[in-house]
């Protein structure tokens, strides 16, 4: 699932002069592939990080983040963590 975990951040842009910020999400999505709910659960400690983050996710639920035809359950829910460049 490596390749949803990346398709789910593509196009995530956060720039962070001298920081390593990390902050990891829980997400479900469903067989089309479409974002159902995410939450945070491991904080950057930086909120503008974080909202920056959520609100990254919020533009992109229910639009299909990676098309799974082949998934056996009716959704799949892992972690991924976002980090700033």
């Amino acid at each position: 699932m490596f390749n949803l975990r990346s398709a789910l951040m593509d196009g995530f842009s956060y720039p962070a002069k001298n920081q390593n910020l990390k902050a990891k999400v829980r997400y479900t999505v469903d067989k089309m592939g479409r974002l159902r709910n995410y939450e945070l659960v491991e904080s950057s400690g930086n909120t503008s990080f974080d909202n920056a983050v959520l609100k990254f996710l919020d533009n992109r639920q229910n639009y299909t983040v990676m098309y799974l035809p082949n998934l056996q359950t009716e959704t799949y829910t892992d972690t991924v963590t976002f980090r700033s460049k």
